[in-house]
């Protein structure tokens, strides 16, 4: 009897354990969701739940997450955006602490810490990295890989490299010396590191890519740049939006359709000699611009997708583009010598005879491209110019609000812009 009692209890014993060990070890420490606080985001709770709320840090782990922080400043960013004072000595609260800081840290690195559509008043429609941190946290801990997860999380190009290089540079001038110029400089990387963090890190390898802070485009075709030239883009104000958004075809000797805004703003009051002598005219209740010498969008226009009605264009104002400030149009973006541009597009896509038929007609025509070009407006007052670090004038104020959410200090308001008023085109 004892023997079988012995027995018995064995294999209780060991069903228990087998029972306990299905359910996640519930004798074993465990996180309380209630340490995490009711801020705590969706991304650490998915962390613990995935780990079936078992700790995640350790000595060594902690200390290479120590380590990481304190490199923040190499892309610009503040340590205590993430991780603010004394880690909380309480257990279940210093594991939250940690698991906080590390998803923000890594989220910033990967996606950026501001959210681009909050930061202006303006439209952002730019393709955006996705990453899931809490996965990817929960592995690298797994794999004992931490330091090299991080590493890998920010953009991995020559441009960013730099950038990051220069705001050590420039930030440590400013703490040596002080000087105003090496901490403006600094800030204004810190911006810009951020705006490349936003991007999605693989863009399509053919595409045209707008600086509207400086107000040029470069066309790359196959990962190799193609061509670069000077445009003309919103004056302030009147801001060129940051936009993802395809060409899809080529018109030729366009039909200005005069916004109902610009009407309203410019044109309501004038004569209809004024009008007539711009080659415009009624038709359907609707002011438009016909084809010729003063027509506003040139000889051609490249249409794109988007819910802005912004598209670039040639234009009859061929002197802006000689200017070293190219900020006059109403939004729209104007191409230096567009039929040249235009041509090359038409060259590279297969429809360059279609295109030049187009333009013999000297009346409105469409050319849809066989293979649609992405477009990317994209406003950056710090970047990568032939292998150095190019600076321009923020004309759009639109700096400080990253700058801001990114724990800088403010600047004084924008003065007021007076409109240029050389012409009414797009």
């Amino acid at each position: 009897m004892r023997v079988h009692d012995c027995l018995g209890k064995a294999v209780a014993l060991a069903l228990l354990s087998v029972s306990l060990s299905a359910c996640g070890n519930l004798f074993s420490d465990q996180i309380d969701a209630k340490a995490l606080g009711a801020e705590a985001s969706s991304d650490v709770r998915a962390f613990y739940q995935a780990r079936q709320w078992q700790p995640a840090w350790d000595g060594k782990s902690e200390k290479q997450l120590a380590d990481i922080l304190d490199g923040a400043p190499l892309h610009g960013l503040k340590r205590e955006l993430f991780l603010k004072g004394e880690i909380p000595k309480d257990g279940d609260e210093r594991e939250a602490a940690l698991t906080r800081a590390a998803l923000r840290y890594a989220s910033a690195l990967a996606t950026g810490y501001s959210d681009p559509k909050k930061v202006n008043s303006e439209v952002y429609t730019l393709k955006r990295p996705k990453v899931d941190a809490a996965a990817g946290l929960s592995k690298a801990l797994a794999d004992d890989r931490l330091t090299e997860w991080f590493a890998s999380l920010a953009p991995q190009t020559d441009e960013y490299r730099l950038l990051s290089q220069e705001f050590a540079r420039y930030a440590k001038l400013n703490g040596s010396q002080g000087s105003p110029e090496a901490g403006e400089r600094a800030r204004q990387i810190a911006v810009n590191l951020e705006r490349l963090r936003w991007l999605d890190r693989d863009p399509p390898a053919t595409r045209i890519d707008v600086n509207t802070a400086a107000a040029f485009l470069e066309y790359r075709r196959n990962g190799a740049l193609r061509d670069r030239r000077n445009v003309v883009v919103g004056q302030p104000d009147w801001e060129t939006p940051q936009l993802g958004s395809p060409i899809f075809q080529l018109v030729a000797h366009p039909i200005w359709r005069v916004p109902d805004s610009i009407l309203e703003d410019e044109l309501k009051e004038k004569s209809p000699a004024y009008l007539a002598e711009q080659g415009m005219e009624w038709r359907d209740d609707r002011l438009v611009q016909l084809p010729g010498p003063k027509n506003s969008l040139g000889q051609v226009k490249f249409d794109m997708r988007n819910d802005q009605a912004i598209y670039l264009h040639d234009t009859a104002a061929k002197a802006l583009f000689g200017l070293p400030k190219r900020h006059r149009s109403h939004g729209c973006v104007r191409v230096q010598d567009a039929i040249g541009f235009a041509l090359l597009l038409a060259h590279d896509d297969g429809i360059l005879i279609d295109f030049q038929e187009a333009l013999t007609k000297g009346e409105e025509s469409f050319v849809k491209m066989k293979s649609e070009v992405p477009v990317r407006l994209m406003y950056r007052t710090a970047f990568l110019d032939d292998g150095k670090v190019r600076f321009v004038e923020d004309v759009y104020g639109w700096d400080d609000d990253v700058a801001y959410a990114l724990g800088y200090v403010r600047k004084p308001p924008r003065a007021k812009v007076e409109h240029a008023g050389e012409d009414v085109g797009p």
